[in-house]
C-alpha cells in the first residue's frame, strides 16, 4: 500500500519516467552518450527506482539499472557502463532492480498481462544487457570473439551466474554488437509489425 496518500499507480509511474535509449546512456561525468537511438523508448528506470523509495520512504536507495524497455515479445533492463565496471555494483543492480519490479504495486501488468513478479516469471521473461564502453577498446576494430574471450575470462563481471537464476538471458555487449544486435533487432520487428 502507498504511503501518506501517494497513490500513484505502476504504469502512471512508469510512463512519467518514459526515456530513450539515448538519454539513458548518457555518462555525466564524460558527458557524452553511449547510443544515439532516440526511436525506442525505454524507461528511466533510475528514475522509477527513485519514486519508488520516495513513495515508500524507504531508508535505502535501491540501487537500479539505467533503463527497462518492453514490448510485447521481451522485457529487458539495460546497463550503460562507460568505462571501468565493478563487479558488485552491476550485480546489486541485477537484484534490486528485479525486487522494485516484484513489488506488489510495481509490476508490468498495466504493459503486459502475462507479467508475473516473481523469479519464475524473470527466468522465463527478462533479460539483462550490460552495454560496456571498454576504454582499451577501439570500437572500430574490436571483434566478437576477443571480447567474449575477454568476458570469459572475467566471468562477465559475475553476471553469468545470474543466467537461468534471476534472468533469462544475460549479456554483455560492446557499443556496436548492442545496435547490431539489439537496436537493429528492435527496429526490424517493429517494420514486421507495421506490414502486418
Amino acid at each position: 500500500m502507498a504511503k501518506d496518500g501517494a497513490d500513484m499507480a505502476a504504469g502512471d509511474i512508469y510512463l512519467k519516467h518514459r526515456s530513450t535509449l539515448k538519454q539513458a546512456s548518457y555518462d555525466s561525468a564524460k558527458k557524452e552518450y553511449m547510443v544515439e537511438d532516440e526511436a525506442i523508448s525505454i524507461y528511466d528506470y533510475d528514475g522509477v527506482t527513485g519514486e519508488y523509495t520516495s513513495r515508500e520512504q524507504l531508508q535505502y536507495t535501491p540501487y537500479s539499472n539505467d533503463a527497462l524497455y518492453i514490448d510485447n515479445e521481451r522485457i529487458t533492463f539495460i546497463e550503460f557502463k562507460n568505462g571501468k565496471v565493478e563487479p558488485k555494483n552491476v550485480i546489486q543492480k541485477a537484484y534490486d532492480s528485479l525486487l522494485v519490479l516484484f513489488d506488489h504495486d510495481m509490476g508490468l501488468e498495466w504493459r503486459r498481462a502475462d507479467f508475473r513478479g516473481n523469479v519464475s516469471f524473470s527466468r522465463e521473461n527478462i533479460d539483462l544487457i550490460l552495454v560496456w564502453n571498454n576504454p582499451n577498446d577501439d570500437p572500430k576494430t574490436v571483434d566478437r570473439e576477443r571480447i567474449n574471450n575477454r568476458f570469459r575470462a572475467k566471468g562477465k563481471f559475475g553476471l553469468s551466474d545470474l543466467k537461468r537464476y534471476l534472468y533469462k538471458d544475460v549479456h554483455v555487449m560492446s557499443k556496436s554488437e548492442f545496435q547490431h544486435e539489439f537496436i537493429e533487432q528492435v527496429q526490424l520487428r517493429r517494420e514486421a509489425q507495421e506490414c502486418n
